[in-house]
Order: structure tokens, then sequence, then C-alpha cells
């Protein structure tokens, strides 16, 4: 507490950053770049130029729409793999300098962050000994250390209540495997992320889904929980390793064309078992992509309504960081993702404790593992028989 207080006593006392406008010829270039893709939805250009007199934020909120981000260039900072990044598993909401702090978006799973019990909603007031309570997201980014291993102090508000939290950038790891504790023939494997580099994503889950295969693994738990996506090609590499036919997503644009933009073949290494896939509230995106084709594969899905967040999006670049914008909707062979989400074969709200730090799994509680391990004893072992395919098309859901 006596800590708390000092640095709240330090914050008074230091200079906070404030929203500058935009340059008119950045203004320029990002509203050429919202025609020329173009951007999902129409927009008032008079609007656009006056809100990015308030900055980038300001810019955002002119949109009106909760898929336009902005993502500074130090929020994900290449290590020493040029594949991975490292990260402290902070991600800002847009508007969060209007709650008198910097509010938390989503909390990436297995993150220095996640493992301090940060949660969504969270405001931070503090970075370091620098006040953030009146600056934009991307001026808060900014502030945070940009090499592997450094930490930094934030003063946290949830509610009434303020806390000091320290957090520690580390590499991200986009999967991790689990054994032990599990029912023979069974494996756990958390996809936290597809923010990381194409080939390390599917590289990792090749040579796990290898190594399970080998050992005689027959049924796969896939937790896609907090996962709020990344590159849409590392979504369809990914669901490529579950399934050996069929489409996988396809592009809807403004204008109504559709085109299928990934498809399933058949690879020697791909997961042949029986897969459940782990989703909540905070599953997005790619990562619904994936939940979605592989539940329209009669492959079972439990946890929370997906966050209805399938479009594809486009980003320009501004130098300290990229403005990302929608310019097509995802489409699956189980239908429109926007809006709507992937709604499980079996719904169990996710409230489960955090492991301890260094840990990836909790079983006694996570009660949306448990009723997946109930329903893997539950019933039989056999994968059916079309369960690697997909049938129909990726409009068949419309």
């Amino acid at each position: 507490m006596r800590r708390t207080l000092l640095l709240l006593a330090t914050l008074l006392s230091t200079q906070t950053v404030r929203a500058e406008a935009l340059e008119p010829l950045q203004v320029d270039r990002i509203i050429e770049s919202l025609r020329r893709f173009p951007y999902l939805y129409p927009f008032d250009e008079k609007k656009v130029r006056q809100g990015a007199e308030q900055g980038i934020d300001g810019l955002i909120r002119a949109l009106g729409d909760p898929d336009v981000r902005f993502s500074p260039r130090n929020a994900l900072v290449p290590s020493t793999n040029p594949q991975k990044g490292t990260t402290f598993g902070l991600e800002f909401e847009q508007d969060g300098a209007a709650q008198q702090g910097v509010q938390l978006a989503a909390i990436p799973p297995f993150t220095s962050a996640w493992y301090q019990g940060l949660q969504p909603g969270d405001i931070i007031e503090g970075i370091g000994d620098h006040d953030v309570r009146s600056v934009t997201r991307h001026a808060a980014a900014a502030l945070l250390p940009l090499l592997e291993d450094q930490f930094v102090d934030l003063i946290v508000r949830r509610g009434e209540t303020r806390q000091v939290v320290r957090v520690t950038r580390q590499a991200i790891t986009p999967t991790l495997t689990v054994r032990e504790g599990l029912p023979t023939g069974t494996a756990y494997l958390a996809m936290p992320t597809l923010f990381t580099g194409l080939s390390d994503v599917t590289d990792q889950l090749t040579r796990a889904i290898q190594l399970l295969q080998e050992d005689g693994i027959a049924t796969l738990i896939l937790d896609l929980r907090g996962n709020t996506g990344g590159s849409l090609d590392t979504a369809v590499a990914v669901a490529d390793q579950f399934l050996s036919q069929g489409d996988i997503v396809s592009l809807k644009s403004r204008s109504g064309d559709t085109r299928i933009y990934g498809s399933a073949k058949p690879h020697l290494r791909d997961f042949t078992g029986r897969v459940m896939v782990l989703v909540n509230r905070e599953t997005s995106s790619g990562a619904e992509v994936i939940a979605s084709v592989l539940q329209h594969a009669r492959m079972t899905v439990i946890g929370e309504r997906t966050a209805g967040r399938g479009v594809a999006s486009t980003s320009h670049g501004m130098g300290v960081g990229y403005l990302m914008f929608p310019i097509a909707f995802l489409i699956t062979p189980g239908g429109q993702l926007q809006g709507v989400g992937v709604t499980p074969d079996i719904v169990v709200r996710d409230d489960r404790q955090r492991p301890a730090a260094g840990t990836v799994v909790n079983l006694l509680g996570d009660p949306v593992l448990r009723r997946a391990l109930e329903e893997i004893g539950r019933t039989s072992q056999s994968t059916p028989a079309d369960a690697g395919s997909i049938r129909g098309t990726a409009e068949s859901g419309e």
C-alpha cells in the first residue's frame, strides 16, 4: 500500500502526454488508403478530418468502428529470433483516456499481465513514473520498455481499488503442450496467439502434433481461449493441420463479392484424431475462423460464445505504428462470423482460476477444461469417419 501511495504521489508531479493533431498529409494518406482497399463501411471524410485534430484516437473515434485499431510499433518488438516477438500482455482500448486512464482490452493468456491477474476493463493510471490518466493508448504503449526481460510497475485501478502490478516483457510462445494429469491418450495444447510469425506458429504446431501422434495421442484439447487472432494466413495454416479437404475461409468485400481465401489440403502430419476446441468470449478474428471451421468438421467446441469479430483487416503504416482497418467479412463453412461469433456445442462459463506463473493449466480451477475431460470420458474415443474433412462451401452458412 505504501509503495502504491508513493508511486501515485510521483504521478501527480509528472507531465502527461497530450494528444497531438495528425499532420494534414498524414490524414490525406489515411483517407486515400480507406478509399483504395476499400474500408468495409462508408465513412464521413469531414468527420474523420475533424477527429484527426485530436490525434489518431480521435480519428478512430470518428470512424466509430471497434474493429479499427492502432498498433504501436513497440506493442510487439522482435527479439533475437526474427520470427518471434516479446510482449507484456497489455492490449489497450482506443478510448482509454476517457476513463481517466488507459483501459485494458483482452489479456493474452500466458503473458506476464495474465499471470499477474490483470483483467479486461482494468484502468492503467501510471506506467513507471509516468502519469497516463490523460494520454492516448499509443502514447501509453510508447512508455513501455522495449527489451526482453525488462519490467515496469503499473498503477492499476479496478473499481475503487488501486494496486501496483509489476509486469515483464517476455517472449511469446505460440503453443504450449501438457500431458501430465490427463487421461491416457489425451493431450492439451494451448494456442494463445496468432500474432507471431507464420512459420513460427505452424512449425511449432507441426512438431507438437508429430510428437503427440508418435506417443499415441488420439484426443487433443485445443485451447483457443483468449486468442484474439492475428495473421489470417496463420489461421488458415493452423486449421489446415486438422483437415484434409474443403474451404476454410472466404472474404466478402464491401461490394458483396466473395472469394475463397484458404482451403485445406491433405498432409502426412495432419492430426487425424479427435479434437475438442475450447473458446471464450475473448476468442476472436482468426481464432474464430479456426473454431468455426473445426466445428463444421464435427469437432466439439466447448466454452463461451466467441467475440464475433470476423473481419479481415489491412494496415496503414504511420511511422510510430500501424492503423488497422477492416476490408472484408470472414466467411467460414459455418457462415459469417461478424456480430455472430461461434456458439459452442457445449456452453460452459469460463471463470477459471489462472494457474501459477510458469505453469499452463489448473485442472481443479478450470471448469471449461474439466467439462472437456468429462466429455472425453463420456463418449467414444473413436473419431467420426468424416471428422477430417469439411462438407459444403464457404457460403453454405449464409
